[in-house]
């Protein structure tokens, strides 16, 4: 009897320690509960090297990412490249300190892959109104007077080709950063329309994209040339 009594008692004991254990596990697992927060996917390869070399302020106002499509949209525009293009700009180029911005309206071969280069990754074509760096990047400052891209219009898209010598791949890319850092540093972030009864504000978000192909004349001096692509978008935000 005293056999029976003693392993009722342990059996008791056991039962409610299970029981505690698991009481206070449920406790801590509804007190340490936190809320899921947002994947956010950092810029690598091309883009990270390029959004590290902007300057404080122009990085914060852009957001870089990598973009398959604009990667895509590269490799099938340099479809029009050949060994003699690259020959025949590679000194102009080079001559014109390292970074070349292609301008598509310029009716030359290199011209051509840009005109391909939007076509493939400027879904609107927005880019190919405007013939400068700088006036490219402008088409995204949403001015009620600019007639290209109105107020009215949520989003906008550039995409724009520049050629490199002298340097690596992730030179050139550093080098484009450069070059755009002022431009980007003047993007406009909020935008006040006024009616006739109250000021509205519009604030946007920016992001880019960076691609980079490097193509080397083995015949020819081992001329080689860089060819970086970049994609820059304005969206509500």
């Amino acid at each position: 009897m005293k056999l029976k009594k003693i392993a009722s008692l342990a059996l008791a004991g056991i039962m409610a320690v299970s029981m505690l254990t698991a009481c206070g596990e449920a406790n801590n697992n509804d007190d340490t509960q936190k809320p899921t927060e947002p994947d956010v996917t950092p810029a690598t390869g091309y883009s990270a090297i390029f959004e590290d070399r902007l300057s404080a302020k122009s990085d914060a106002n852009i957001s870089m990412s990598d973009s398959a499509d604009l990667n895509n949209a590269l490799k099938a525009a340099l479809e029009f490249s050949s060994d003699a293009v690259i020959a025949d700009r590679y000194d102009e180029v080079l001559s014109q300190g390292k970074v070349y911005f292609v301008d598509h309206e310029s009716g030359t071969a290199i011209g051509q892959i840009s005109t391909e280069l939007i076509n493939k990754a400027d879904a609107d074509k927005e880019s190919l109104k405007e013939s400068t760096e700088t006036d490219t990047v402008k088409l995204l400052n949403p001015y009620v007077n600019n007639n290209i891209i109105p107020y009215g219009k949520d989003n906008a898209d550039i995409v724009m080709l520049y050629v490199v010598t002298g340097v690596s791949a992730k030179g050139a890319v550093m080098e484009v950063a450069e070059s755009l850092d002022d431009d980007i540093d003047e993007l406009v972030r909020t935008y006040n329309s006024t009616g006739a009864v109250e000021t509205t504000e519009t604030l946007y978000n920016y992001t880019g994209s960076v691609s980079a192909e490097t193509i080397t004349l083995d015949a020819d001096h081992g001329k080689s040339m860089t060819f970086v692509a970049v994609e820059i978008v304005r969206e509500l935000a």
